[in-house]
């Protein structure tokens, strides 16, 4: 490959990590060839349920019409997002991009990596540079020498240059900076990246620019060859840091005055957690429990499981029910805002910052919910344990700890010594946030629940979608029974509410034809379901030859390993945890 080759295809791979709206790539078919993870968050979908879809498919009901900007409103997930295209053509080939921000907050990153390998290099490298040009965050890049290869449209206008005019300068020539305060020379420098830093200079036309960027080494086969900086306009990032500053500062309330509550209507309460089966019920009665206890809880469950019904839960059956109930996922936040925003900020601790309070202190007498601590820094981690350790907070820039009394209930989405032995999780934190564990089992080990959950679901989407659907046909619900679901319950809602919205107002049952189609492509049906719909036989003379033909390769997998659990677990294809779940389902010891 070509070395501009190189550097595009290298730098995409970059800015797929480092930026944050949604990108789906659709390919000349209509369908969706890759997605960011950062869709899958606004969506609620995994990445293997989106890849296959229509557009039409992932967003019931959307209305394209040849526009440029499309907004859409994702019932199931209660938010506005805004939908902008760019189609990148060669000949008959053509690739559309549709660039997917939340409504609620203006500044926000564009990620794109595109893993296909087109036979055009020349198509490929337009394609990258369009989608380059489109995005709001500046992007300009140098080699190990320092010379500046590539900078877009977003930069110029920040910079006040044309590309053609300091492509081959060296940075220094074109910033007013040292080799110690470019960020970009000194992440070739020292090899590492350089996240959310402020930095402000003076470009040689004279222009003053202040921005937020991040600097990270490029490679390409091992070796380094450049660096690239993603940059944001100070002003647009400090409105867009208020915005969520004030956002868990806590709102109005009908007096006027803040609350201390979250941002949410309502609470859940363990009375709202459906289920029936026998993981689930352990997992509620866990969680009463663990309300009546003071101590911190660590819960541990998949993508789309509860995580937060069960936390909230916990808050509203506790003493501290009447206290503040506040909640941030971890991952939605730049390493440099959570800092300020779980300890708060004094005036004057970086440019713009003013005297804040943070969450863990506004959240004093009540619960603090810390969802996907996992992609929180291990730095960060460091200083929430000196915070539990000590029950004191310092808010950055000051030097005066103030003294807090709050519950801690985080989260993880995957098991927490897998991310230990990754360093996404510092054992000792787990140790002092894990107290109280609290696994909640996906919806793949409590089958017999779908039913109830299916109930549920018609009966909200009838009322705000003005249906009468009374149930669902027996080859959906042996399909429903038959798949592994892993987006989980959030996932089963999303199913029920694209049939919702396909169904039509004098239909009364959810057929095939109201699936999505990547679902029935997922469903591999058997003779044997054929003829059990055929014949009406129960799903439930299905579901136990199931168990039994799972539970005959447990016992198969165990003795194999003479009873090593971990090693059985390996060759079954699952956790050790799920293993458990199971031994304990079918009482083998």
């Amino acid at each position: 490959m070509h070395k501009k080759d190189s550097l595009y295809h290298t730098l995409f791979n970059i800015l797929f990590n480092n930026v944050q709206d949604g990108i789906a790539i659709i390919n000349s078919q209509g369908k969706i060839e890759k997605c960011n993870h950062i869709l899958q968050k606004i969506t609620g979908q995994l990445e293997k349920e989106i890849i296959g879809l229509t557009l039409e498919e992932l967003m019931p009901g959307i209305q394209l019409n040849n526009k440029e900007f499309v907004q859409y409103h994702i019932t199931s997930m209660k938010k506005d997002v805004i939908l902008r295209k760019n189609v990148v053509m060669e000949g008959n080939n053509h690739l559309e991009i549709f660039l997917v921000t939340e409504n609620n907050i203006d500044e926000n990153n564009i990620d794109v990596k595109l893993t296909h390998e087109y036979k055009e290099i020349k198509w490929l490298n337009e394609m990258y540079e369009n989608v380059l040009n489109s995005i709001d965050e500046g992007i300009h890049v140098a080699d190990v020498s320092g010379s500046i290869r590539f900078i877009n449209s977003a930069q110029e206008k920040l910079d006040g240059y044309k590309s053609e005019d300091i492509l081959e300068k060296h940075w220094l020539d074109v910033y007013d900076l040292t080799e110690e305060s470019s960020l970009v020379l000194k992440a070739v420098k020292d090899r590492k990246p350089i996240l959310d830093r402020y930095q402000n200079y003076v470009t040689h036309n004279g222009k003053y620019v202040s921005i937020v960027a991040s600097a990270i080494p490029l490679y390409s086969n091992g070796n380094l060859f450049g660096a690239v900086a993603i940059t944001k306009d100070f002003i647009k990032f400090k409105e867009t840091s208020d915005k969520l500053l004030k956002l868990y500062n806590g709102t109005p309330n009908q007096n006027g005055n803040k609350s201390k509550h979250s941002i949410k209507d309502s609470h859940f309460t363990f009375n709202e957690i459906l289920g029936e089966n026998d993981h689930i019920l352990e997992s509620i009665k866990l969680g009463r429990m663990a309300a009546h206890s003071e101590s911190p809880v660590f819960i541990f469950g998949e993508t789309g499981t509860g995580k937060e019904m069960f936390t909230q839960s916990i808050h509203m059956a506790s003493k501290r029910s009447k206290g503040p109930f506040l909640a941030i996922n971890c991952a939605a936040i730049p390493e440099s805002l959570l800092e300020g925003i779980l300890f708060g900020t004094t005036k004057g601790a970086f440019t713009g910052a003013v005297d804040r309070k943070g969450l863990v202190e506004q959240a004093n007498g009540g619960t603090l919910f810390l969802d996907e601590i996992n992609s929180m820094s291990l730095t960060l981690q460091s200083k929430l344990l000196r915070v539990l350790q000590e029950k004191k907070v310092m808010k950055l820039g000051g030097n005066h700890e103030t003294s807090v009394d709050v519950r801690i209930i985080s989260s993880c989405n995957i098991e927490p010594i897998e991310a230990i032995e990754q360093g996404k999780l510092r054992n000792d934190l787990f140790y002092r946030l894990a107290v109280i564990y609290l696994p909640i089992p996906p919806l793949r080990e409590r089958l017999d629940d779908i039913q109830l959950l299916l109930r549920h679901f018609i009966e909200y989407y009838n009322k705000s979608m003005n249906r009468n659907v009374i149930g669902i046909r027996p080859q959906v619900l042996n399909m429903f029974h038959n798949y592994q679901w892993p987006g989980n319950i959030r996932q089963l809602k999303h199913c029920l509410e694209s049939a919702m919205n396909l169904i039509s107002i004098d239909e009364s049952f959810i057929g095939l034809e109201h699936i999505p189609q990547y679902l029935r492509n997922s469903f591999k049906l058997n003779n044997e379901m054929k003829t059990g719909i055929a014949s009406g036989t129960s799903n439930l003379n299905i579901l136990g030859e199931i168990k039994r033909e799972e539970k005959e390769n447990i016992i198969i997998a165990l003795k194999r390993n003479n009873g090593n659990v971990a090693k059985a677990a390996e060759d079954l294809g699952m956790s050790r945890q799920r293993l458990h779940y199971r031994l304990k389902k079918y009482n083998l010891k």
